[in-house]
């Protein structure tokens, strides 16, 4: 990591302010993309979380908001080893080795998608002997409905790789029709519960992934090639690039959410519910972050020509990000509480604590994956476990003893400390990896 100008930090500030214009320039259209499309998938996650949190009482919205976060549990360990590799190995590769490469990717998927359907089902059988039976019925849809909710995820991640935003722009689209009406039906037919919204959301992935097939359709003789044996040396590729993401992202996750986890115990199940309502209202921002993050792996990936060209981006993109985050962060605490009770209703009112702590979580998000990013462009995703792991070691006993006094701000307050601590700590980690020029899909054996 280079080091800041010695003439102060008012040039750094306006150094990385015109090089991550620059960058937006160069890459505007993908950017651009990018943002609508992370726009589209936040509007539908407020769209969910705003009907399901109208049509279900708060402590079974608490339920459906713990469920939730299983689902993204699940979604960064499969992510780690089966999808999100694309956006490493792929920029590097022409048409006639990425189709098949992808059509590889996807039997990967199939084959994982039977012990998955076998651990969901033993799951959601087991539940029936201790939770209620709306939510057993609930974790079993979701165990038998998992390899659909995920396989969408190979195609957006081949069209993030070739910086061809409008076909996930489109499936967004199609995936917040889908979904709203899925919702309404249920709505207007009168069987809300929790294991119905979990279906509306499997409907919802199957048009998705029916769309995708259509935008793939010239390339299905290629994919179609795919077999067991070259699929094994893929899949050997992506463990050995996505063993320490996917440790990281278990670390990640684990930072991020047990404090989530440990809110019923601590406070009661309707704070789950409480706290769903703050992030998703800061989710459109959240989600722009997202979508940013991910599209920085495969430009910075372009960007690995020299150490100084690949830092001098990076930091600057991250430094004007956090700056903008930070502004965010001052607007919410003023007018975040106003906003929450004005969509989700009085029974979700926050403490006004809560709502200055969640102001910033963007902030936090912005760190842990722009520094992800970086992390994993350089090809060592170990950084990120080193640096979660001492967040975790930090930041655990110093949250669980906030949350006994305070449990929603406590769990807020921890959650914005593991970002922004694992975030920093990655970039610091990864300032002494070389930067090799050469693209990683150029070398791809798999």
């Amino acid at each position: 990591m280079p080091r800041i100008s010695p003439s102060g930090s008012r040039k750094f500030i306006v150094d990385a302010w015109l090089v991550a214009v620059s960058f937006g320039k160069e890459h505007v259209g993908a950017l651009t993309g990018s943002t609508l499309h992370r726009a589209i998938i936040a509007i539908s996650n407020f769209s969910i979380t705003l009907v399901v949190a109208r049509s279900l009482t708060p402590s079974l919205f608490g339920v459906f908001a713990l469920l939730y976060v299983g689902l993204d549990f699940i979604r960064l360990l499969h992510g780690a080893i089966v999808s999100e590799p694309i956006l490493y190995f792929a920029p590097g590769m022409k048409d006639d080795k990425l189709y098949p490469y992808i059509g590889r990717v996807v039997l990967i998927h199939l084959v994982l998608s039977v012990p998955m359907l076998l651990v969901g089902y033993i799951v959601g059988t087991a539940s029936a002997l201790f939770a209620p039976p709306q939510t057993s019925h609930a974790i079993l849809a979701l165990g038998l409905c998992l390899p659909v909710l995920l396989l969408a995820n190979i195609a957006e991640r081949l069209y993030y790789s070739q910086s061809r935003l409008q076909w996930p722009i489109a499936a967004g689209i199609v995936e917040l029709s889908t979904t709203l009406v899925a919702l309404f039906c249920l709505r207007q037919l009168h069987v809300f519960s929790i294991w119905t919204a979990v279906l509306a959301l499997s409907i919802a992935q199957t048009a998705v992934i029916l769309f995708y097939a259509f935008s793939l359709r010239r390339h299905f003789r290629e994919m179609m090639r795919a077999r067991l044996g070259p699929a094994q040396k893929t899949f050997v590729e992506h463990f050995n690039f996505g063993r320490w993401s996917f440790t990281g992202h278990l670390m990640l996750w684990a930072n991020n959410n047990v404090f989530i986890l440990l809110l019923p115990a601590m406070g009661n199940i309707k704070d789950n519910g409480v706290l769903r309502t703050l992030t998703t209202t800061t989710g459109p921002v959240t989600q722009g972050i997202a979508a940013l993050g991910g599209l920085l792996l495969p430009l910075l990936v372009r960007k690995r020509t020299t150490r100084a060209i690949f830092w001098h981006n990076a930091l600057s993109v991250t430094a004007v990000m956090a700056f903008l985050c930070a502004l965010f962060g001052i607007a919410f605490a003023i007018f975040g509480s106003s906003l929450v009770t004005l969509m989700y209703g009085a029974a979700y009112t926050p403490p006004a604590i809560a709502v200055r702590i969640a102001g910033f979580l963007p902030l936090g998000y912005t760190l842990i994956y722009f520094g992800g990013s970086i992390a994993r462009a350089l090809g060592r995703p170990d950084r990120i476990v080193k640096a979660t792991i001492i967040t975790a070691i930090v930041v655990w006993p110093l949250g669980v003893l906030t949350m006994l006094e305070m449990p929603l701000p406590g769990a807020l307050s921890g959650m914005v400390a593991a970002l922004g601590l694992g975030g920093l700590l990655t970039l610091l980690l990864s300032s002494r990896v070389p930067v090799h020029p050469h693209l990683p899909g150029e070398r791809f054996t798999g």
